[in-house]
């Protein structure tokens, strides 16, 4: 069994007023296939909150795990103070530190458009209301195929992250085990902007380097004398086809 097949399925997390629970239902059959599949692991929602346990604190402890945290968004949820209040604040703080993505799912006709939902993208696509569709099994399988496109972008995200290449100086890719950190030097910053090849340049900052050592040799290369301000100005250099400048740093030669 692969390392990928082996990692658990992204838990979800359901947030939604009372009053829609039918419609959340609706939805997680369509879901069954995703989660025979282990796409998803939505099995816990806050009717599984035992009797006697604390029932808030039974939320946070399973919103701090969610993977993908789904807004059922309805003009009863926007009226709950729980929902729009802690639970809210809740996940957009995990959403800023990259540890949970947000989904709006618009379910009834309501003044959704501002913070925090103006700035994302809900479902259905055409952000149609579910029970403003004709067809409400037609609306949830738009959703269903939406957290499929999305779950597809974040494994394909997180597999980038998790094994980067980079190429030394003959071309050869250096792959470095996931975790470790890149270093950011002018080098890689003018990358992105300098669309040569790139080994041709950095056969350009090999001819450079040794144009360099030959000029010292023969006794050829002058350092001018410059005042501290003229020396900070020498230490910058002008990234191609930008107007910015990076501190300019020896080339690193594999």
């Amino acid at each position: 069994m692969s390392s990928q097949s082996a990692l658990p399925p992204p838990k979800v997390f359901w947030a939604y007023a009372r009053q829609d629970e039918s419609y959340l239902l609706r939805l997680k059959a369509h879901m069954a296939n995703m989660r025979r599949q282990h796409q998803i692991d939505d099995r816990w929602d806050c009717r599984d909150v035992t009797a006697g346990k604390d029932w808030e604190k039974e939320l946070d402890k399973h919103l701090e795990q969610a993977d993908l945290i789904i807004w059922f968004i309805s003009p009863y949820f926007l009226d709950s103070d729980y929902c729009l209040g802690k639970e809210m604040r809740k996940a957009l703080e995990l959403s800023a530190q990259g540890k949970a993505y947000l989904i709006p799912i618009l379910l009834r006709p309501c003044d959704w458009k501002h913070p925090p939902f103006h700035d994302l993208e809900p479902l259905p696509s055409d952000r149609r209301p579910v029970l403003s569709w004709p067809d409400k099994d037609k609306a949830f399988l738009n959703i269903v195929q939406g957290i499929c496109r999305i779950l597809e972008k974040l494994k394909s995200s997180a597999a980038t992250q998790q094994t980067m290449l980079f190429q030394n100086a003959q071309g050869e890719p250096i792959e470095l085990p996931a975790g470790q950190p890149a270093r950011t030097t002018a080098r890689s910053t003018r990358k992105l902007n300098d669309r040569r090849p790139i080994k041709t340049r950095q056969r350009t900052n090999i001819r450079e380097i040794k144009h360099s050592r030959k000029l010292k040799q023969t006794g050829n290369f002058q350092t001018p004398s410059t005042s501290p301000d003229q020396q900070s100005a020498s230490n910058q250099i002008s990234l191609p086809g930008s107007t910015t400048s990076a501190t300019q740093h020896p080339p690193r030669i594999a």
